[in-house]
This record gives C-alpha cells, sequence and structure tokens, in this order.
C-alpha cells in the first residue's frame, strides 16, 4: 500500500460528488471551534473527530518566534537525534507543500519552492523555536528519477513513520482545487491503517477548476472515498498558502497535538514508574 501511496499519480477516485455544486468560503478562524460537529461542518471550516480530546494550550504556544533548516537526512542514519517533538508533512509532488511548510514558518525561502515537482529527495528537518521540528518528506508522483532511487525514497519515508518515536503527526497534503487521487486516499488508508498519526491538509482552496465541484465538493468526495473503504474521517485542515487561510487554525491544532503527546509520555513515565 505503502507503494501506491508513494507510486505516480493515479486516475481520479470514483468518490461520490454529491455537493458539487457548494461554492467555497473563505475560512474565518473566529467562527471556526476546532471541534465542531462533522454532520453541521463547513469541509472549509476544520474537523477534529469527536473521539479526539487535545488539550487547551496558552496562544503563544501556536506563535512560531524562530525557524531553521537543522537537518537533511537520505537516509535513516543521517536522522538528527529524536530529541524533539515532530510533525512531518508528506503530499504529492505539486501539492504545494514547500509554499505551505514556509507559510507555516512565517519564511518566503525556507523550504525551496520548485516549478519541478520533485525537488525535495531528503527527509528535511526545521526546528522550530527551538523545541519541535517540522518535517519535510519527499514528495511522491512526478519526481523525473529512476525505479531505484524512487524505491530508495519510499523505503526511507516508511522506516521513518513506522519507527521515528518522536513522530506525533502525519500532515497529508492534498490538493483541494481536484477531485481526489486515488493515491492520496491510498496515502490515507495506509496511514490510518496502521495507527499512524494523521492530519490532512487540504492545499489551494483558492482556486477552483472550470466545470469541476471546487474546494469543497472536492473536499466532501475526499470524506466520501474514505468513509466507502470503511475509514473513519481523519482530523482535517482546508489551507491556501497563497491567501494564507487556515494556517494560524493548523498551528493551534499542532500545538494541542505535541502538548497530548507530552501528556501521554509523561502518563507512560508514570505507570512505568508505579
Amino acid at each position: 500500500m505503502l507503494q501506491r501511496m508513494l507510486s505516480s499519480d493515479a486516475a481520479n477516485a470514483a468518490a461520490p460528488t454529491a455537493a458539487a455544486a457548494q461554492q467555497p468560503q473563505q475560512p474565518n478562524a473566529a467562527d471556526a471551534p476546532l471541534a465542531a460537529p462533522a454532520a453541521a461542518l463547513n469541509p472549509l471550516q476544520p474537523y477534529i473527530p469527536p473521539g479526539l480530546i487535545l488539550p487547551k494550550v496558552p496562544g503563544s504556544s501556536s506563535t512560531v518566534r524562530s525557524a531553521e533548516f537543522a537537518a537533511g537526512a537520505y537516509s535513516g542514519a543521517q536522522l538528527p537525534p529524536e530529541r524533539w517533538p515532530e510533525v512531518a508533512v508528506v503530499g504529492r509532488s505539486n501539492v504545494g507543500k514547500s509554499s505551505l511548510i514556509n507559510c507555516l514558518l512565517g519564511s518566503s525561502s525556507l523550504a525551496k519552492v520548485s516549478k519541478h515537482p520533485g525537488k525535495t529527495q531528503s527527509i528535511n528537518h526545521y526546528l522550530v523555536n527551538r523545541n519541535w521540528y517540522l518535517v519535510d518528506c519527499p514528495g511522491y508522483g512526478y519526481a523525473k528519477v529512476s525505479q531505484a532511487k524512487r524505491a530508495d525514497w519510499h523505503s526511507m519515508t516508511q522506516q521513518y513513520f513506522m519507527r521515528r518515536g518522536t513522530l506525533v503527526d502525519i500532515l497529508l497534503l492534498v490538493d483541494a482545487s481536484l477531485p481526489p487521487k486515488e493515491a492520496d486516499l491510498a496515502g490515507a488508508e495506509w496511514l490510518l491503517q496502521r495507527n499512524l498519526p494523521l492530519t490532512v491538509v487540504f492545499t489551494k482552496i483558492d482556486k477552483a477548476k472550470q466545470q469541476q465541484a471546487g474546494p469543497a465538493g472536492n473536499i466532501l468526495a475526499f470524506r466520501a472515498g474514505l468513509q466507502a473503504a470503511g475509514l473513519a474521517v481523519p482530523a482535517h485542515f482546508a489551507t491556501s498558502a497563497a491567501k494564507k487561510l487556515g494556517a494560524q487554525q493548523l498551528l493551534q491544532y499542532l500545538a494541542q497535538r505535541r502538548a497530548h503527546a507530552a501528556q501521554q509520555q509523561q502518563q507512560l513515565l508514570q505507570h512505568s514508574i508505579s
């Protein structure tokens, strides 16, 4: 399944598009509680599964005060020590991954944006506020490299997801301007089936293709595709790096995820002592 997740982009999944006529609206942070009920949810507002209980955190914990490139790994041996909580970012090569990373970190060039898909070939760690990592993983889909090289990337990313003890969340980026892609649905399925932490981040909600459902309809279709496969819908956010939509909501959520992971670690430590 990971090979499907990180293979060349497949044909569009046949997910339902009942909301095709719905037009996108810009998310408003003030109007978007992070735990809105799924049934009443505007697809362009954040969705947190009802069973996911996250701690409250101060607003300052979601503020990015500093960000710097820390390490680029071409093999597991080159990854930095497991010291800080890590949030990984993965997605198809043209999904706008570098743009979103720069938007979250308040930078215009920290993550290199290229017109040529597949530029990221290593697992890149960015140290944020000197206490957590945002991790840029190689994109999947369009990189013009040999099959052997692509297989190396796949294996390294898989090992990182499965073995990294400090990994608190994986952000799977999905282009909301397009109908659901089989590769993206397969990626979500692979992560969910292995009980890995997953948050779907829809990108490019400011864009809409002619004669298509638009971002809101595409998000609903992606959710329906997961449900048709018997999978629970994970937390998801709608963003636009170009217009800086959804970034602060996502940063607040990631602060909660890090606090939640710290609580769990403390509970495990106390249990092992008692």
